[in-house]
């Protein structure tokens, strides 16, 4: 339901909001998620909020905000809980697909879809994936409907290789946000780790040089003690948009000035 509610958002070009969290999980979360939407055709862009004025998860000034610029809005790493703002969203016109990985509560969100592992009858064998493992498997599954839609102008080669590229942002939000390293996990970073080793994000390769770690010889430890830190820093003393930034820029002066500013926090 997920992925067809956003191909007929590619294919009629409204805009999507991908709603985050501030944290490291969240961050790589939105990052991934921008990145397979827009490579697939999709008008996006992100929203993460602050973590002292809006807190945790969906509020409604955000949606508020959202609504007048978006049409579907997709929460990853957040809004299993969000009831009562996921029915706000709905009222102001916005169609909401919820991505989390978090508890389910006694009342689902009155989502279009709700994709989350902890779901009791959720098929997957396996419960422990982060936000961003969760956002991953709908980007997997988006971007190979959109390789086989007829009206979609993007190439179906490079939405493939795609699918190994965004194995890095995996493998860093899963650490950090502390998931065990086993069965579907372990798979994930290991390729993740595979990915991260030979990076060609300048802000990943820029803040693994400040961080000490040697491009190629990335390892768990090095994301848990050298590479999540400098990427929450970012949500816990300023905003985590810079963060976000860091990851998605391709300019290697604005990943210099992302790097710095986040090495300083």
């Amino acid at each position: 339901a997920a992925v067809q509610r956003i191909l007929q958002a590619i294919r009629t070009q409204e805009v999507i909001c991908v709603y985050g969290d501030f944290d490291a999980d969240g961050g790589t979360s939105t990052a991934l998620l921008v990145h397979a939407l827009q490579a697939a055709g999709g008008q996006v862009g992100p929203y993460i909020p602050n973590r002292v004025d809006e807190g945790y998860g969906l509020n409604m000034d955000a949606i508020d905000h959202i609504a007048h610029k978006a049409s579907l809005m997709i929460t990853v790493d957040c809004g299993i809980r969000a009831v009562s703002e996921v029915a706000y969203a709905q009222a102001q016109g916005l169609d909401v697909i919820i991505t989390d990985h978090h508890s389910v509560g006694p009342v689902l969100p009155p989502a279009l879809a709700v994709v989350n592992p902890c779901r009791v009858d959720c098929p997957s064998r396996f419960e422990r994936l982060a936000g961003v493992g969760v956002a991953y498997r709908l980007a997997q599954a988006l971007l190979r409907a959109v390789a086989q839609q007829p009206w979609s102008t993007a190439s179906a080669d490079v939405l493939v290789a795609l699918e190994v590229e965004l194995l890095d942002l995996v493998a860093i939000g899963t650490v950090a946000d502390m998931m065990p390293l086993q069965q579907e996990n372990r798979s994930l970073v290991q390729r993740g780790l595979t990915q991260l080793n030979q990076t060609r994000r300048p802000g990943l390769e820029l803040l693994m040089q400040k961080a000490g770690v040697n491009k190629g010889s990335a390892d768990a430890a090095a994301i848990s003690f050298r590479i999540a830190p400098r990427i929450n820093a970012a949500g816990r003393m300023a905003h985590a948009k810079l963060a976000y930034d860091l990851l998605r820029t391709q300019d290697v002066t604005d990943a210099y000035a992302y790097t710095e500013r986040l090495e300083a926090l």
